[in-house]
Formats: C-alpha cells, structure tokens, sequence
C-alpha cells in the first residue's frame, strides 16, 4: 500500500487549482467540470481538488462538511521555503507563519490558501 493522494474539498474547484498552479508549479492532470473534480501532479503524489457536491456524489450521499473541532494540513518540502512563501502570498494565500527555523532543524513556514486549506512548506530533514 502507498499513498496516493490528497484531495481538498472546496467551494470553487477551478479557481482553486488555479492558485496551486500558479502559487507552486504544479501541472494539471485531469479536470473534469461537470463532476466538479480535478487533479495535480505534484511530483511524488497527486493533489485533487472536489466540489462539496463531488464529494456527496463519490461518498453516495454520506458526505458531511467538518465544522470546528478538526483541520487539515497539506505540506510540500523544497529547498528554499522563502521564495515559495513569497510566490503563495503573491498568488493570494494568507501569511499564517513566515519562514523559520525550529529546534529539530530545517526551515518551515505556512500559509493558508484562498480556499482555506492550511499549507505547511518545509525543507526536507536528513534522517
């Protein structure tokens, strides 16, 4: 088993993959409008993106928006964390941490995205 894939839930999808285009890079692989549900390669796995209505359509009607109490992260590794920092704020995501370096090493940072998805940027640990 491996993971494959993450997917972020949102209002407007292909306003949404366009930040994650833009802000990191990332290639799209798929959209499909009349489903609501997109994907992006991000080089090791894929980044997907669903409408709210996506996800009640694959979950056969199960689907339930979280409110308070539970929040999600998506982290990208790179080499320089501040010129990506930079990039995301310029295309539109909120400054949450500016680039630092914790106790364990490396450099971190986050931002949370136009859509709301908190994003974590770190180089990478040797180990």
């Amino acid at each position: 088993m491996r993971f494959a894939a993450a997917v972020v839930f949102v209002e407007d999808v292909p306003a949404t993959m366009d930040f994650y285009e833009r802000s990191f890079g990332f290639a799209r692989k798929f959209y499909d409008p009349e489903y609501g549900y997109g994907e992006l390669e991000t080089g090791s796995a894929t980044l997907a993106v669903g409408s709210h209505s996506c996800a009640d359509f694959v979950t056969r009607g199960a689907y339930q928006r979280l409110s308070g109490g539970s929040s999600v992260e998506i982290a990208f590794t790179m080499a320089d964390v501040e010129p990506a920092f930079r990039k995301a704020v310029e295309e539109g995501a909120e400054a949450v941490t500016e680039p630092w370096s914790p106790p364990w090493g490396g450099t971190i940072a986050y931002v949370r995205a136009p859509e709301g998805t908190l994003i974590g940027l770190a180089t990478p640990l040797d180990g």
